[in-house]
């Protein structure tokens, strides 16, 4: 794994998405962030562009897919770590939560703890997402999806 910084801010107002999910996606996979789409800009900017199926592409073009688990607010992300170290000690994955600067956030953990934050200023996670959830996302070999839901 690599750590890079987001090349963008979150700055809606000037129409500039953060873009720390792709950073992260990035740095899982050992690439530069610009070698990896923009997915939430494309969103934002781009009429019926679905992120969500923008990920699954690239990460099949890579031989990868994704998993997501939502973990309840109820026992912070201190639970989420409890968990991950008991059942998955040594296993990084993106974890999604809150930032400090008030905006949706994506980050690196391994196990029972951060590992890399994307964005310049730091911070990791202070809360769940906006959605009441934190969110992990696991990048596991194309290979393990079923055709029929490739």
């Amino acid at each position: 794994m690599i750590q890079r910084h987001q090349l963008f801010r979150h700055e809606p107002h000037n129409d500039i998405y953060g873009d720390c999910h792709r950073t992260a996606i990035a740095c899982l996979m050992d690439m530069e962030p610009w070698r990896v789409p923009h997915f939430t800009q494309l969103a934002a900017t781009q009429p019926g562009y679905a992120w969500e199926r923008g990920v699954s592409e690239f990460l099949a073009s890579h031989g990868l897919c994704s998993v997501d688990v939502a973990f309840g607010p109820g026992n912070g992300v201190e639970g989420v770590f409890a968990y991950m170290e008991s059942r998955n000690p040594g296993i990084r994955y993106l974890l999604g939560g809150m930032s400090p600067r008030g905006t949706n956030h994506t980050v690196i953990a391994c196990g029972g703890g951060y590992e890399w934050d994307p964005h310049p200023d730091g911070g990791f996670l202070v809360g769940p997402l906006s959605n009441g959830h934190y969110e992990i996302t696991f990048l596991l070999p194309l290979s393990m999806q079923l055709r029929s839901a490739a």
